[in-house]
């Protein structure tokens, strides 16, 4: 007995040091690389809308939503993140009040409510790291697969990428985890403390992005079908489960997302314009994130074993396996009518399907020896892991608009006029606000007539191959004709025979695929100046 004591407790040491260095792992492939295109605002499509709330928020103490496009939780808990930095700067000496904080964010240091931000979503993704173990545990209570699934989450490189950012998906998948490790013990265990743990955890999801309201399928679909096979007599008290639960779920949302409920037109408003908005485009979501989304996020292997899982549970339906289709299943239903198609949409199923690809692999590796199942983890999760690492190695390199920037400062007089094509390759000009305006910038859309009519002396366009952002017919004529090429920043490499992969839905302007292919990220930026002004200016390349 004592025996059997030693070696649980020596079981128990071991798993916490391997979840451990799983953790760490986990920290360092999103810290890598977590500054990537700062302190230009449009690092990350959404993440500047969101952020721009936030600041908005702290700068006036507000707590009332400027809208509705999302639920209210991220913005609290980002809100909440700089006021605490800000206290913890009162401590130390570095702020009297707000405006110095402020001052520090607009000023000194811009960027600095970004990487706030970021440092909150990297600690939630290390928590759905986290929280996948326990899903897996709370399944099928084999710790080597709880700790396969963890390093596969740790290893995704469709979540590295997204939990870096200060957008809302980060939060979503963190909380929609949590909900479906307690909806899979509420299958197993049935017990009340199970079915409201899901149900508040999952009310914090949907507060974090209106559509991880499916994950509350985790819970309903394992009830309904447990109704089947149990006494007439044992239903309603598992229905009443069931009901709090969901009546959970409800409270919480409420709680932390008041103004929703509040401003009831407002948010129906916001929701038949992000609906027209997710219609407006040619792909099929569904099919494009199938086909490309979870082969490069997740790797062939942890792909393949995933949707063995999936077949395997449709064909044995076991109640935990359940809870998980539950997720699963309705979530993707989701997007049949979707025509845009955002990776990051789909974070939240990276947790159920690493678990899922964790317990076939451990199940037919379980007759072999120790080694072989370190062996197969090790193939598993190899593929994901180096695209995670090659990704990092692109984002800590700077972006081509950082890049342009510096190159205005050091090339071009003060005071000059200089022309910007708009769109979100445009470089940041006169981005460090501790001195007074270096340049006059004039922001245009980009034709002959626009470029003629400001009188600038320069004229910055931008370009890449996977965002129909090229230079119209007309204007490459005039500049030809006109204008004479100062530099060209050009993140591509120019040799390399690799083809990058870019979702063309989501102007990011680093790949999933073809890491080679490229030397750091951005657009393709190039400087132009009028013949007759070259002489004028500083110096030039």
């Amino acid at each position: 007995m004592e025996g059997q004591r030693d070696r649980s407790y020596r079981d128990t040491l071991t798993t916490a040091a391997v979840l451990s260095m799983i953790l760490a792992l986990a920290a360092a492939l999103r810290v890598w690389g977590w500054e990537y295109g700062l302190p230009h605002p449009r690092a990350r499509p959404d993440e500047e809308f969101v952020l721009g709330d936030v600041f908005q928020m702290f700068a006036q103490n507000r707590w009332v939503p400027y809208r509705y496009t999302y639920p209210s939780l991220p913005i609290y808990v980002d809100v909440v993140a700089l006021r605490v930095y800000y206290y913890v700067g009162q401590l130390l000496g570095h702020y009297d009040r707000i405006l110095d904080m402020l001052f520090d964010i607009v000023v000194l240091r811009p960027g600095l409510h970004f990487r706030i931000v970021r440092t909150v979503s990297i600690v939630l993704g290390v928590g759905t790291v986290l929280a996948t173990y326990f899903v897996a545990l709370f399944a099928w209570g084999k710790r080597r697969v709880a700790l396969l699934a963890a390093l596969v989450t740790a290893c995704s490189l469709l979540h590295v990428i997204t939990s870096r950012f200060g957008t809302v998906d980060c939060m979503m998948a963190f909380f929609v985890c949590w909900s479906l490790a307690f909806a899979v013990k509420a299958a197993r265990d049935r017990k009340l403390s199970s079915f409201v743990l899901a149900g508040i955890l999952g009310g914090l999801a949907t507060s974090s992005k209106y559509n991880a309201g499916t994950v509350c399928m985790a819970l309903i679909l394992p009830v309904v079908a447990a109704m089947f096979s149990i006494e007439q007599r044992q239903r309603w008290p598992l229905f009443g489960k069931l009901v709090l639960a969901g009546v959970s779920m409800c409270l919480t949302f409420a709680v932390t997302s008041p103004y929703v409920i509040l401003s009831y037109e407002a948010s129906l408003k916001e929701f038949a314009h992000i609906a027209q908005n997710l219609r407006g485009g040619s792909e099929v979501a569904i099919l494009v994130h199938l086909r490309d989304t979870f082969r490069l996020g997740l790797g062939w292997p942890v792909y393949l074993a995933a949707l063995a899982g999936v077949v395997r549970g449709l064909w044995r339906r076991q109640p935990v396996e359940l809870a998980m289709l539950g997720l699963l299943i309705p979530y993707m239903l989701m997007m049949v009518d979707v025509r845009v198609a955002y990776p990051r949409y789909v974070v939240p199923l990276v947790p159920v399907l690493a678990a899922l690809s964790a317990d076939i692999v451990m199940g037919v590796v379980a007759r072999f020896r120790p080694y072989v199942a370190v062996l197969a983890a090790s193939l598993l999760v190899t593929p994901t892991l180096w695209s995670s690492v090659q990704f990092d190695r692109l984002a800590a390199q700077k972006d081509t608009r950082i890049l342009a920037t510096d190159w205005l400062g050091e090339n071009i007089e003060r005071r000059a006029k200089i022309a910007v094509c708009e769109g979100y390759g445009a470089p940041k000009v006169n981005s460090d606000r501790r001195r007074p305006p270096a340049f006059e910038p004039i922001e245009i859309e980009c034709a002959p007539p626009d470029v003629r009519d400001t009188g600038a002396r320069y004229l910055i366009t931008h370009e890449h191959p996977a965002f129909a952002q090229s230079l119209k017919h007309e204007l490459q004529t005039m500049l030809a004709e006109e204008w004479k090429m100062l530099v060209r920043i050009d993140p591509f490499h120019e040799t390399s025979s690799a083809i990058p992969f870019f979702f063309r839905s989501d102007i990011f302007y680093l790949p999933m695929a073809g890491f080679d292919a490229l030397e750091r990220g951005g657009p393709i930026i190039t400087v132009w100046a009028l013949d007759a002004v070259d002489d004028g200016r500083r110096g030039g390349s």
